[in-house]
This record gives structure tokens, sequence and C-alpha cells, in this order.
């Protein structure tokens, strides 16, 4: 894998996060490419916690074809 050129490229956006004390969700639409062609679409779910920092408690994701 260090050898790897392949360049990954996923982005986000109108992400809705939510939040109470020292919980939150964050849930985005997103695409991903692959040597900048379109592989996959979908939508990444994160749950949060704060501790001294946020942290990932969780994660899922869809994975399709076509973006909306």
């Amino acid at each position: 894998m260090g050898n790897d050129s392949t360049v990954y490229r996923e982005r986000y956006w109108d992400a809705v996060v939510l939040t109470e004390g020292n919980i939150a969700s964050v849930w985005t639409p997103y695409d991903f490419y692959i040597n900048g062609e379109f592989s996959h679409c979908g939508v990444d779910l994160f749950y949060l916690v704060k501790e001294e920092d946020w942290k990932i408690a969780h994660f899922g994701y869809t994975v399709t074809e076509t973006c909306k």
C-alpha cells in the first residue's frame, strides 16, 4: 500500500449536525472518486461523544451509484 499511487477523494455537503450535551450526530451526503473518476455516492452517518475532545463512537454509510 505504501507504493500505491491511487488517489481517493470523498466530498461532503449539506451536513446536518444535531447535538445535545456530550453527544452528537452528523448526517451528510457524499460522493467518492478514485483517480478522478466517479465511483459511488451515498450518505455518511457519524455518532460522536465528547470526552476531552469529540470522538467518533460509531459510523455508518450507504452506497449507491446514482446521486440525488
